[in-house]
């Protein structure tokens, strides 16, 4: 606000208020010398005007405004009626723009980022493609437009969901499905879900319809498909396995699957290294360097250390944070912040680069878009 004008970059603010917490610095709001006022309380009106400035009490009917150029001072009042447009009418001045930016053939240098923090985003706000080694997974809180979750062939490239949220979860998932398909590039990608959950659950239904794309497996199966992945991690590590394919484990409902407990032989044997939690160890600390991430999803930080072992998280180099407790949100990224989170908000935090950033993870589309989505990116390969 200081500098940008000098420049040709204007700041319009809107507010229902400017009192509370979240109150503007008063440094920021001295610079905007143009102010209008409509019938608010006593605080609002000081804040936005001055304090000896009361014009803001003559205003009895709606629409009633006061404009100031003056930095609120009272010399600077002009009283006027803002101007009011039924729906019908905005529709009838916005159309001819849009048509004529349609005849134009104009486009935006950026798509326009649209703050709502009342409210998930959607998967249609995706980008149309992904960067290499990035996937999207909702809209950021910050100017960026889109939160990226890095999926990079080194240690420890893999992705912790904590939270007690499993739709968003579930979405989450979904989203995370067809963004490294699309990073992937490759039609021999795989995409592998191990749902601890009932395949009527939001995640069973959402794998369901993503397939063929996604190939899903109950908790049952944990043996057979991590025994598979861990043998192709050796024959990647021999150099038997050269195609390198992106591979893509999502583990959803950690807290339900007690085989991958590191404590339970899951009645798979009891040999060192042959037991499911073994297995999955070995993928997390091993996988992501030869293609092969893990995206895992438990309910609570308890829930987490108890399927995986402290020790494990330090395998996930990206973590996702729904609402929780204070102390659970410092045990994982150090900092509190995801115990202020909103209902639709979440917190990102990327250990490599230190990045740590607010974001509104996607609704769960319906089944029929699911099926749309992956029948196109199956078309695409």
């Amino acid at each position: 606000m200081r500098q940008g004008r000098a420049f040709g970059v204007h700041v319009i603010l809107g507010s229902q208020t400017l009192a509370g917490a979240y109150s503007l610095a008063k440094s920021s709001l001295g610079q905007m010398g143009v102010r209008i006022a409509l019938p608010c309380n006593e605080a609002d009106a000081h804040l936005l005007l001055h304090e000896d400035n009361d014009a803001t009490r003559l205003l009895t009917r709606p629409g009633d405004a006061v404009y100031n150029d003056q930095a609120g001072m009272a010399a600077g009042n002009s009283p006027f009626q803002v101007c009011w447009l039924s729906d019908e009418q905005e529709a009838g001045h916005v159309r001819p723009l849009a048509a004529r930016a349609t005849a134009a053939n104009w486009k935006p240098l950026q798509p326009p980022v649209f703050f709502e923090g009342s409210a998930p985003s959607e998967l249609s706000d995706a980008p149309l493609t992904s960067s290499s080694n990035a996937v999207w997974v909702g809209q950021s809180s910050s100017l960026g437009g889109a939160a990226m979750v890095p999926f990079q062939p080194a240690a420890a490239g893999n992705l912790l969901i904590v939270g007690q949220n499993r739709e968003a979860a579930a979405a989450t998932c979904a989203a995370l499905f067809l963004g490294f398909s699309r990073m992937s590039g490759s039609p021999s990608a795989r995409l592998i879900a191990l749902d601890g959950e009932d395949a009527e659950g939001p995640f069973g239904s959402m794998t369901s319809s993503l397939a063929p794309l996604v190939q899903r497996h109950g908790a049952k199966d944990a043996a057979l498909v991590l025994g598979e992945l861990r043998t192709l991690l050796e024959r990647r590590q021999s150099g038997d396995d050269t195609s390198r394919s992106s591979i893509l484990l999502v583990v959803f409902a950690l807290q339900r699957q007690r085989a991958l407990r590191p404590d339970d032989d899951g009645g798979f044997g009891n040999d060192s290294g042959s037991k499911p939690s073994d297995l999955l160890a070995t993928l997390l600390a091993n996988g992501s360097e030869y293609g092969i991430h893990v995206v895992v999803w438990c309910d609570s930080l308890a829930s987490v250390q108890r399927g995986l072992g402290r020790r494990a998280i330090r395998d996930f180099d990206a973590r996702i944070l729904f609402q929780m407790a204070a102390g659970d949100s410092s045990e994982l990224i150090d900092e509190d912040t995801a115990s202020r989170l909103a209902l639709h908000n979440a917190m990102l935090a990327v250990e490599s680069d230190g990045r740590r950033e607010k974001f509104r993870p996607c609704s769960l589309p319906s089944a029929t878009v699911l099926k749309q989505l992956a029948a196109a990116r199956l078309a695409e390969n």
